[in-house]
């Protein structure tokens, strides 16, 4: 393993910023993928992320051998959900770096060397996502899951969470792509792929992550909201999730292509399952402040039952 990082410090009594419902992120260990290392603004995105993680030792560069490692030794490709000990849970981030370059014959060559970074869902170790089919409709996937849901191209550039929902294991690690320019620029590429064809207009950005808990600092939400305010027939849909923090986005000029869209269930569920995340009385003022600023706003209702009390709270 090569030897820790040295050129920017960790805040060490946590967040040096103060925000609601955004607990530091209390991580085991932080790796920064060395080809983010050497990407001057990869390192200017994560040097405004570092004082918003607490961690007792630096971060750590690594390669892909080392990485192929942590997947294997931290069994990244099979988390098992928070359950009632979410708060304890402390999770491996890491700073890493799309290789859209690569030649088939290199992403070949790293997929036989390092097989565990390419048995996630959406690529989400490997490097090369972030523009995905959604298969979440076929056969296939029926019969493995026995859900149906509609199916799809998605984008992804994070792959876990702050927040510690009981029913979820996302909170076991934080993969954060960091090379977001040239991740913006594969998606325009998508869609101009998907020119002249009859079909999907709306696009979902994240599913691996409440991702409005990484902004403003991150970056990623202004660089697609830029982008689908340039589209004429497409749209993105950012999903805040279960957080509040949205105070940065009445400034975008997203130009009615940005929808955002909210989780809400019962106060119950929000204090005793969702550990960590906003609740309904935060929730629902961001989402009428998102409106106001010209904002589609879309929510999802997703009550757990039962509960003691479910059917007064849902009313």
């Amino acid at each position: 393993m090569p030897a820790a990082w040295a050129g920017v410090a960790i805040c060490p009594g946590g967040f040096c910023i103060e925000r609601r419902h955004m607990d530091p992120i209390a991580a085991q260990a932080v790796y920064i993928k060395e080809e983010a290392q050497r990407d001057p603004r990869s390192m200017a995105r994560i040097d405004r992320i570092l004082p918003f993680v607490d961690c007792s030792t630096g971060p750590v560069v690594i390669d892909d051998a080392a990485w192929h490692q942590i997947v294997i030794d931290e069994g990244l490709n099979r988390l098992g959900r928070h359950g009632l000990g979410g708060d304890q849970v402390r999770p491996i981030v890491i700073f890493n770096q799309y290789l859209y370059p690569h030649a088939p014959e290199e992403r070949e060559r790293r997929r036989e060397r390092y097989p565990e970074l390419f048995k996630g869902q959406f690529d989400q170790w490997s490097g090369y996502g972030g523009w995905d089919w959604r298969r979440s409709g076929d056969r296939a996937h029926r019969k493995a899951t026995g859900t149906i849901c509609q199916p799809g191209y998605a984008m992804h550039s994070i792959w876990g969470c702050h927040f510690r929902c009981a029913y979820c294991g996302l909170g076991h690690m934080a993969n954060v792509y960091v090379n977001l320019e040239d991740w913006a620029d594969h998606i325009r590429q998508g869609l101009r792929g998907l020119a002249g064809t009859s079909g999907q207009n709306l696009f979902q950005w994240d599913n691996g992550a409440d991702v409005s808990c990484w902004e403003p600092e991150l970056g990623g939400t202004r660089l697609l909201v830029d982008l689908f305010a340039q589209e004429s027939d497409k749209y993105l849909l950012l999903y805040v999730g279960k957080s509040d923090n949205v105070d940065y986005l009445p400034d975008y000029d997203h130009r009615g292509h940005t929808i955002c869209c909210w989780s809400l269930g019962t106060e119950t569920q929000c204090r005793r399952v969702e550990y960590r995340t906003a609740d309904m009385q935060a929730r629902l003022p961001a989402a009428r402040k998102c409106q106001e600023a010209g904002y589609t706003v879309r929510i999802r209702l997703s009550p757990m039952v039962p509960t003691a009390g479910w059917r007064e709270e849902v009313r």
